[in-house]
C-alpha cells in the first residue's frame, strides 16, 4: 500500500480519490474487526497517512478531522463523517449500496416470527435494482424462494448483487418459464396471488397460509391470462399516481401477510 511519503506527492485530485477509497477500506474493517485496521490498515501507518493529508493544501478544509481521526484511528463515526463530507467534495453520489447497513447482533427476531410460506415470482422484471431491492425485502420479511422469468436479471449482476445488499447470495432463487408457473403452484401447495392494479383492497384480504407473490413487470405488468386464473390484491394509493414502485409493494404487501400469519396464530 502507498507510503504517506508517497501520498504526499500524488497530484490533489488523485490524493482526495486515494483518501476517499481508504476511509472506505477503514471503516469496513472496522465494522468487521469493532478495532483498529490492523491487516490493510496498520495502526503505525493508517495514522501516518492521515497527518500527511492534513498537513496538504488540498485537504485544509478537513485538517480537523485528519488530525482528530490520526489520533483515534478506530472511530467508526469519525471515518464515516469524513468519508462522506470528501465524498459530497468530490461530487461522488452517495448511492444505497455505497452506505454500510447495520449488522444484526442476533439470529433473527423472536418477536417477529414466519409462521407461513411465503414465494414470490417476479415475471419481466427487467430493473436489477428492482430485483436486487426484492431480494433485500424478501430476506426481510422471511421468503422462502425467489421465482426469477428468464428475461428478469439474475443474481451475478453486479447492480442487482449491490442493491439487494449480499441478501442474493444467501437468498434461494431458481428460473422459473411462465408456461411451469401454475404447475409449481399446485406442486408446492403455494396460493399463487397476483399484486396488481384493480384488485382487492390488500386491508381486506384474508392472506392464506401459502402464498406465492406474483409481481409484474415494471411497465407491462402481469399478463392478462395470468390474472384471469388467480386472485388479485392491490395497494390502496391516496396522491396522484395508481401504483407504487414493485419493490415497495412487494414490501408492504409481504408484511401484510406475515403481521396476518402472526395474528392468526395467537387466536
Amino acid at each position: 500500500m502507498i507510503q504517506a511519503k508517497k501520498f504526499s506527492t500524488l497530484e490533489p485530485s488523485a490524493a482526495q480519490r486515494k483518501l476517499l477509497r481508504l476511509l472506505y477500506l477503514a471503516e469496513q474493517h472496522i465494522r468487521n474487526t469493532g478495532t483498529r485496521p490492523d491487516k490493510h490498515f496498520d495502526p503505525q501507518y493508517w495514522p501516518q497517512i492521515l497527518n500527511a493529508a492534513a498537513c496538504l493544501p488540498h485537504f485544509s478544509a478537513w485538517s480537523e478531522y485528519l488530525h482528530e481521526l490520526a489520533q483515534n484511528p478506530g472511530d467508526l463515526v469519525l471515518t464515516n463523517q469524513l468519508r462522506h463530507k470528501l465524498g459530497t467534495f468530490l461530487g461522488k453520489e452517495h448511492l444505497e449500496w455505497d452506505l454500510f447497513p447495520p449488522v444484526r447482533t442476533d439470529s433473527g427476531n423472536p418477536d417477529y416470527p414466519v409462521t407461513g410460506t411465503l414465494e414470490v415470482y417476479l415475471h419481466n422484471i427487467r430493473s436489477p435494482y428492482n430485483v436486487g431491492s426484492i431480494f433485500r425485502t424478501a430476506d426481510g420479511i422471511g421468503c422462502r424462494k425467489i421465482l426469477l422469468s428468464p428475461l428478469c436479471p439474475q443474481p451475478g449482476n453486479s447492480r442487482l448483487d449491490r442493491s439487494s445488499m449480499g441478501t442474493s447470495i444467501d437468498l434461494p432463487w431458481d428460473v422459473l418459464a411462465e408456461e411451469n408457473l401454475f404447475a409449481y403452484a399446485e406442486q408446492t401447495g403455494l396460493q399463487p396471488v397476483a399484486l396488481e392494479l384493480g384488485g382487492t383492497n390488500l386491508w381486506d384480504w384474508a392472506a392464506p397460509e401459502k402464498v406465492l407473490f406474483l409481481l409484474g413487470s415494471e411497465e407491462l405488468g402481469l399478463p392478462e391470462y395470468i390474472l384471469s386464473q388467480v386472485p388479485r390484491i392491490s395497494i390502496p394509493m391516496a396522491g396522484k399516481k395508481a401504483s407504487l414502485n414493485v419493490g415497495v409493494s412487494f414490501g408492504i404487501a409481504g408484511s401484510w401477510w406475515n403481521r396476518q400469519q402472526s395474528l392468526g396464530k395467537e387466536h
